[in-house]
């Protein structure tokens, strides 16, 4: 349900106006070289619009409406280029330098237990990122050998990362999404997940029937959702569009024990093998 609500979200924050539309054209180089750089992706994050470069560094984003843009420069072996467009009634014209990305090697853990591991690793990344709902189950990772996981045992948390978009297809609402991932954590103490990047939004060719069905699936993704709730309170129509608001006080809660104890504790009863204490305590850290 996460992704779902990232992609509602993206698509239908009323960013553009009703105006003549107009391109962004440029070309892409190296810093350090001054070469171009041909296949550098080139794109608007939250958008549908994206291209590659051409063989000599240039690129073309057509049709644009007048609004603020986050335009995203992605080339293997750089580091990636953004930068914020405030896109008017005149076409835009851009040259993009790229630094070169300084690699550093991953330490290499040759293991019985490593394959089982990365496979774990997987399955709570995907239940943590696309949500264990309905909707999440038309979703599914094309490529998920780009992902990098690091799991901190002492601390419960899973990270990850990605040097190459993520694309993920979602078949609940007619989209490809490539996400460029910049970073991923879940605390599973805290029960707290954060993550961040850059992503472009593909349909997903259907025919006018599907087409159809996808588009009242967004509109019930969408009625009652976070991005519906903000919208209505951006043009001050809470009421009309069905929503209430009010205040949330919140306590301390006295049960609850410091996290610094909770981690002590859960670490001291998974080593001395003792998980129903080590669960008590997770479960007080929900509290």
């Amino acid at each position: 349900m996460r992704f779902i609500r990232l992609i509602i979200w993206c698509l239908l924050w009323p960013v553009f106006t009703m105006a003549q539309k107009v391109d962004i054209s440029g070309k892409v180089t190296s810093k350090e070289t001054k070469s171009v750089i041909p296949r550098a992706s080139v794109f608007l994050s939250n958008s549908s619009f994206g291209t590659i470069t051409a063989n000599d560094g240039t690129f073309i984003l057509n049709n644009l409406r007048p609004g603020q843009y986050t335009l995203v420069v992605s080339s293997v072996g750089y580091s990636d280029f953004t930068q914020k467009l405030q896109v008017g009634e005149e076409p835009i014209k851009i040259n993009i330098e790229l630094e070169p990305k300084v690699t550093e090697l991953r330490e290499v853990v040759i293991s019985t237990t490593a394959k089982a591991d990365w496979k774990r690793n997987f399955e709570q990344f995907k239940r943590d990122f696309l949500g264990s709902d309905e909707n999440s189950k038309l979703c599914e990772i094309l490529n998920p050998d780009v992902l990098y996981f690091t799991y901190r045992k002492k601390l419960l948390t899973l990270e990850a990362e990605s040097e190459r978009f993520l694309v993920i297809e979602n078949r609940g609402l007619g989209y490809r999404v490539k996400f460029l991932l910049k970073n991923f954590k879940s605390d599973n103490i805290a029960g707290v997940i954060t993550y961040g990047g850059e992503r472009l939004f593909e349909d997903l060719p259907g025919s006018a029937a599907q087409k159809k069905k996808w588009a009242a699936a967004r509109d019930m993704a969408y009625y009652g959702s976070a991005m519906h709730f903000y919208r209505s309170l951006y043009t001050n129509k809470l009421k009309e569009e069905g929503f209430e608001m009010r205040r949330l006080t919140r306590y301390p809660n006295p049960l609850r024990p410091s996290d610094e104890i909770i981690h002590q504790k859960i670490n001291r009863f998974k080593t001395i093998g003792r998980p129903d204490s080590a669960n008590y305590y997770i479960d007080l850290a929900n509290l």
